[in-house]
């Protein structure tokens, strides 16, 4: 299997939505567009069609920690490997990945929020009676978003093969008590080496992550099949939950459930 197809599957499973990819893309609710070999191509959206459709509040969601089962290996750094200080904001925590496979992940994601379609099956109703009418062309290709997950900050990590591996610093003036505050006080993450990464975002700015759609069915396969929906697919075992620290010092180390907010 290639990496692409691997990582997309594993990943889809795990979360019950689709990763954006190339992972911080600019994606949004309402946009309409296909998937390429490699990953989404926006081409228009339902205002440019017109479409009206109601744009929900943005909720918060739980933090996201996963990694691939036993294909990752992840280490926090302690206070002796953070090294020399650079000019600027001091390091002050960090984390080193290794894999053992192509196609695996890593995925931190703190202060998770989601925005969707409120009023989906309007949507859907208004898109079918203007191709009714002849006044749409829609192509059987065409996927409709209808949530997007963002992330601040978001580290995703995907392998080349199974000599991939990063370092990445956490660096912070402001007493950052764990990763999810660190945007708040002017927080830095960098990814200092790495080497046979397929994909990878390192941010502390907001970044969509991973999203939902729809996709309309033609003439043997009528309704519209939800892409990422709850249900949809299977939960994979060869994921796990792998208890991070917040990679600060090993003084100040605060251990955080994986779905905790």
């Amino acid at each position: 299997m290639k990496t692409f197809e691997q990582f997309w599957d594993e990943y889809t499973a795990t979360f019950n939505r689709l990763p954006v990819w190339l992972p911080g893309e600019a994606m949004d609710v309402g946009d309409i567009g296909i998937m390429e070999p490699r990953g989404w191509q926006r081409l228009t959206d339902l205002k440019d069609i017109g479409i009206p459709f109601t744009h929900s509040a943005t909720k918060s969601d739980v933090s996201q920690s996963r990694a691939s089962g036993d294909a990752v290996e992840i280490r926090a750094l302690a206070d002796a490997a953070v090294g020399p200080q650079s000019l600027g904001t001091a390091l002050t925590g960090g984390l080193e990945v290794t894999f053992k496979r192509g196609g695996a992940f890593l995925i931190r994601a703190e202060n998770c929020r989601y925005s969707d379609i409120q009023d989906l099956l309007n949507v859907q109703a208004r898109i079918e009676k203007r191709i009714a009418n002849k006044k749409l062309d829609w192509k059987p290709r065409w996927i409709l978003v209808t949530q997007v997950t963002s992330a601040q900050p978001a580290i995703v990590l995907v392998s080349k093969n199974g000599d991939a591996h990063a370092r990445i610093e956490v660096h912070s003036n402001a007493g950052a008590r764990n990763l999810a505050e660190l945007a708040k006080v002017g927080g830095e993450l960098r990814m200092t080496s790495e080497n046979a990464l397929e994909q990878r975002v390192v941010s502390v700015k907001r970044t969509p992550i991973m999203w939902r759609g729809r996709r309309r069915g033609g003439l043997f396969r009528p309704g519209w099949t939800d892409l990422g929906e709850p249900g949809s697919v299977d939960t994979a075992e060869a994921t796990d939950e792998p208890g991070f620290v917040d990679y600060l010092p090993s003084g100040n180390q605060v251990t955080r459930d994986a779905e905790a907010g």
